[in-house]
This record gives C-alpha cells, structure tokens and sequence, in this order.
C-alpha cells in the first residue's frame, strides 16, 4: 500500500444511496495487476489494510475516506464456482496474510 493516511476513517459517501455504491474491478489478460475501485466501506477498508494495494486515488468527504482506486496482482483475485451462501458484501474479502 502506497501514499495512504491509515488514521484517515472510512465511511460510505453521504451523496450515494446504497444502490450506487459499488466494487469495480478490470484488468486486460497480458495485465499483471487487477485495477480495484470501491465505494463500499468494508472493501475501502480492507483494500486499504491489504499491503500489496497500490492506492492511486482516494476521494474525501467531510475529512473520512469514502471512496478509493488502485491495484492489486491478479494473483490476489480469486473467482469461484460455487456461490456464497451470504451476499454481503463483505463476506467476499478474504484473510490479509503478512509476508
């Protein structure tokens, strides 16, 4: 993680409803790296606690992150066959494992 104030607090954006929230992610197949963006606060959260994302921008509102983009390796993306049995969000976001 890079260019990051972790004592920053994150909240959901007071200008987006729920139904406009979201987690976006790309990547082309000769990419290397996933680009992340979200505006969902238990992602914004995790991704920000993750030490390979790579943060690019960060949007502020009211002194609390609401909202951030960057990357993350491919290799930190994982898609399953099989759905979840919960559709929270957050119930996506795996275990952050130190190196």
């Amino acid at each position: 993680m890079t260019d990051t104030d972790e004592s920053t607090e994150v909240k959901s954006d007071p200008m987006l409803g729920p139904d406009e929230r979201e987690v976006t992610l790309g990547f082309a197949y000769s990419d290397d790296r996933v680009r992340v963006h979200s505006e969902i606060t238990s992602v914004t959260r995790w991704l920000l606690q993750h030490p390979d994302f790579e943060l690019t921008d960060r949007r502020i509102v009211d002194q609390a992150t609401v909202a951030v983009t960057g990357w993350l390796p491919v290799g930190s993306l994982t898609l399953k066959g099989n759905p979840r049995k919960s559709q929270r969000p957050s119930d996506v976001l795996g275990e952050i494992h130190d190196e």
